[in-house]
């Protein structure tokens, strides 16, 4: 450790920087200083420039006497390294400071992390913290510390739900030690400024992204702040409940902490620029700016990247400069990893009056103009081309035209009126993309959530067979509130819980295990499937198309001749797989086709399976594969066999052994 001493705003503030990359800087919590960001330092610094320094009044830098700022203490600080912008990672009250930083000077600040983070201008309600307060209070001021830092380990590395004995001994050792170094430094010295107006009101300027962590056992407004960040800043990438962690997870659960952490930071080091065409409300034309080089595009920048901002969040930062518009496709996208930016072009509606240099283009004028970058000027051709005409690509979603947003909202709100639970807040695009469109629609009784999917053959119709679904399995099959079958809309409600791609294996396990219950019940129902609109994907039309697809040009074109020679002779190989497959004493059934954590629910203790966009009849093994393929044990891969044995002996299967892994 390298620790330094900086004579910075008349004090020595005590610091230590490690490592090349961009700037991280940490700062800590107000019952310990920056040797809480030691688990941290080895894994931070191997991929960033790492700031830790103690406040002024905490650990080894002095308070004299003077009023201040802390964020102006780090602004100075900063200068002093020559650090111009840099990530700040806050916990406790160096959140809060973290926080006003980023509002004093927003220029400085690439992304936030908030780890339990207090809040300027919160008002604190706990009355049992507040009455563990007093008694810290009590015990410091009769000279007694060790009970003081006792009473604090408690409230803060102990937490609401846990006794001592419950935690790590070291670690909380090491917490202990911390709040009794804290407890003993001398009180007088100069007084913290407030910053007015406080960032309670100010967190809608935070236009950077916002990752918060909040240890499971921390205190009630700590989770409250938590809340309030989520809702109010812009950029803010959702709360992350730390488990078996209190008010210092980044102490308990180092690992956990930094890969989460520094994957955040590593998404937020990018940049992503949107460029938008607006189309004119009553002419055929769209607006574009004039610069010095020529006419571009208008554009908004975010820090972040493109899977960060493929909903709501992008909708917002367009509107918020563009208006009420809605995102009708993406027309273009680029992305370069190295330099770790993107670019993307994207087709709006409901384009009011716009502000700026600029001027409307038509397909008379745009010919003559020149663009700062071509390919915006082909896009608007084709846009105009398209208004003009009306026609539209074939396979281009129908939310991707203009007027179905429209009508799509009005349905929403009319079904849910009608049905006594009217929506409170404005709709919000969970997702927006050529497969799907996902919106999500707040009521007086809590959200639902409606959903489409494209017209493509590989695709059912989803409202139409997801209802049916749950006509034959309701304990395990979400029931629509409302669907439009000629639209394949559907309204569902809002799921508490989900299992998540991450799962356990123990969890897979179960799921499937119920899942294939699921499917045994299914046998008795195949006409009835098949008649909803699931796919028919049985064996034996699995083997007609084997020889098609592999002799289909568009699956040769970059392929050498022996390359093709090879995949040729995989032909008669693999419909005898299915045919082995086939003459199995395993029934096909109803198969998900997209089965994994993040399609399964959880709901008073039993699993609910959601999105059936692939449903179709074929072999229940196939459902395995997204659960079980990679990295797990054929002996792991077992638990859904022996219900489909149902205590019988299956004959000798080498082959298709393979896709279910039941022991032979």
């Amino acid at each position: 450790m390298t620790y330094q001493f900086a004579d910075l705003n008349g004090t020595k503030i005590h610091y230590e920087v490690q490592g090349q990359g961009t700037a991280v800087t940490l700062i800590h919590a107000g019952i310990a200083d920056l040797r809480m960001w030691d688990d941290q330092m080895e894994s931070f610094t191997a991929v960033h420039q790492t700031l830790r320094y103690d406040m002024r009044g905490w650990g080894q830098t002095p308070r004299p006497e003077g009023d201040f700022h802390h964020h102006d203490d780090l602004r100075t600080l900063l200068n002093h390294l020559g650090i111009e912008k840099t990530a700040v990672v806050g916990c406790s009250f160096g959140g809060k400071v973290a926080i006003d930083f980023a509002l004093a000077y927003p220029e400085m600040v690439s992304a936030l992390v908030l780890v339990g983070a207090a809040l300027g201008g919160y008002e604190w309600t706990d009355e049992w913290l507040a009455a563990q307060d007093e008694a810290v209070e009590a015990a410091a001021a009769r000279g007694d510390l060790a009970a003081a830092a006792e009473l604090e380990a408690q409230i803060w590395f102990d937490g609401l739900t846990r006794t001592p004995d419950q935690v790590d001994p070291a670690i909380r050792q090491r917490a202990y030690g911390l709040s009794l170094h804290t407890l003993a430094l001398p009180e007088e010295g100069g007084r913290p400024l407030r910053s007015e107006p406080a960032a309670i009101e100010r967190l809608a300027e935070i236009q950077v992204p916002v990752a918060i962590f909040v240890g499971a056992h921390d205190v009630a407004d700590i989770h409250a702040i938590a809340n309030v960040l989520q809702s109010h800043c812009p950029l803010a990438q959702g709360i992350t409940i730390l488990h078996d962690t209190a008010h210092l997870p980044n102490m308990e659960r180092p690992s956990t902490f930094n890969k989460l952490a520094l994957n955040f930071l590593k998404k937020a080091a990018w940049c992503s620029t949107i460029y938008a065409i607006l189309p004119h409300q009553s002419e055929v034309g769209a607006w574009v700016e004039e610069t010095e080089n020529g006419c571009t595009l208008p554009h908004i920048t975010m820090a972040g990247t493109w899977d960060d901002f493929s909903g709501e969040k992008r909708q917002q930062r367009l509107r918020n400069k563009f208006g009420n518009v809605h995102v009708l496709y993406t027309a273009h996208f680029a992305e370069d990893e190295a330099a770790q930016t993107s670019t993307s072009v994207v087709v709006l509606e409901n384009v009011g009056a716009v502000v700026g240099d600029g001027r409307w283009v038509n397909q008379q004028s745009l010919p003559s103009r020149t663009f700062t970058n071509p390919e915006h000027k082909r896009l608007i051709e084709t846009s105009l081309q398209e208004w003009q005409t009306g026609i539209v690509p074939v396979l281009r979603p129908p939310w991707a035209r203009p007027g179905w947003y429209a009508r799509a909202a009005s349905w929403i709100q009319e079904t849910l009126q009608a049905q006594g639970t009217p929506v409170v807040k404005p709709l919000e695009t969970v997702r927006n993309w050529c497969l799907s469109y996902v919106m999500r629609a707040q009521t007086s009784n809590g959200s639902f959530y409606f959903k489409t999917v494209a017209d493509l053959p590989l695709f059912v119709n989803e409202a139409v067979v997801v209802a049916k679904l749950a006509q034959l399995f309701p304990e395990h099959i979400l029931t629509p509130v409302a669907i439009h079958a000629e639209q394949d809309w559907m309204l569902i409600p809002e799921l508490p819980q989900t299992v998540g791609w991450g799962a356990a294996l123990q969890q897979r396990q179960r799921f499937m295990r119920q899942f294939v219950e699921l499917q045994k019940t299914a046998v008795a129902h195949i006409g009835t499937l098949l008649d909803s609109g699931c796919h028919d994907r049985r064996l034996d039309w699995m083997q007609t198309q084997i020889e098609p697809l592999i002799t289909a040009p568009y699956c040769q074109q970059d392929l050498t001749s022996a390359e093709i020679a090879e995949l040729i002779t995989l032909i008669p190989y693999l419909q005898n797989l299915l045919a082995e497959l086939a003459n199995a004493p395993i029934p096909q059934t109803l198969l998900h086709g997209d089965l994994h954590g993040g399609n399964v629910g959880i709901v008073e203790g039993k699993f609910i399976y959601f999105d059936w966009t692939d449903a179709c009849i074929s072999h229940p093994f196939f459902d395995m594969v997204d659960i079980f393929l990679r990295g797990i044990r054929p002996c792991k891969q077992n638990c859904a066999m022996p219900i489909w044995r149902n205590g019988r002996p299956l004959p000798p299967c080498p082959n298709c052994c393979k896709f279910g892994q039941w022991p032979r």
